[in-house]
């Protein structure tokens, strides 16, 4: 019975840390369902998650959202360099 236990705990744990590898490989934009089943048979781990379940525990990476001050010296650079994702020049 005791083995049971530990094997199950042992299964938890791994899951959980294979549902934060995925979370971490897909830091900035919320992965498809094919996307994370796609990355989890490249893993090929075995007592794997649904990527339903990855996906509803899926969060944003906050590293630049939570500090304005990053936040503040990332426009400051754009803004000094004027190097805009998307910027065009138009002549009125």
């Amino acid at each position: 019975m005791q083995e049971k236990a530990c094997y199950d705990k042992r299964r938890d744990l791994q899951q959980k840390m294979h549902i934060k590898d995925v979370i971490d490989h897909f830091p900035y934009r919320q992965p498809s369902v094919s996307q994370i089943d796609r990355y989890i048979n490249r893993q090929e781990w075995k007592n794997t998650n649904k990527a339903a379940d990855v996906e509803r525990a899926w969060l944003p990476a906050s590293s630049t959202t939570s500090n304005p001050t990053l936040k503040l010296d990332n426009i400051l650079k754009l803004i000094k360099t004027q190097v805009w994702k998307g910027q065009h020049i138009q002549q009125d």
